[in-house]
């Protein structure tokens, strides 16, 4: 009987695994094909389980708010508080990447309430 208990545990334990790695990779390859942009703004840096550096950052889709941890690499903490662009899944906002190479002035350009189908024009530029 205890050897069945033990065997349970495992096949628990490997099928929690299983599905949290499909999650993961859903959530990846859902942020490349079928993506919107917003702009988010970094909020701390912080040191993950894997032992490098995930930078926290926020954005806004639909009046809502969704905070996220992205091992991205930012170069220096003074980046905090900056804005970037961000690529999230329309229909699952919480996967999202937040792209460190574009940089947003928010001065000049705000996202609208429910993101953008394609990047902006000004955006465009940076990426060339």
């Amino acid at each position: 009987m205890k050897d069945k208990i033990i065997g349970y545990t495992y096949l628990t334990v490997l099928a929690l695994i299983v599905f949290f790695l499909l999650y993961w990779i859903a959530g990846v390859i859902a942020v490349k094909v079928s993506h919107r942009y917003t702009i988010g703004a970094t909020k701390g840096i912080v040191s993950s389980s894997r032992g490098s550096v995930d930078v926290c950052f926020e954005f806004s889709v639909k009046g809502k708010l969704y905070r996220h941890q992205h091992g991205g690499s930012i170069d220096k903490k003074e980046r905090v508080g900056s804005y970037f662009l961000v690529r999230y899944v329309s229909f699952f906002p919480r996967w999202s990447e937040m792209d460190f190479s574009i940089a947003v002035d928010t001065s000049v350009i705000k996202p609208p309430f429910d993101g953008w189908e394609e990047m902006p024009e000004e955006l465009k530029k940076k990426t060339n």
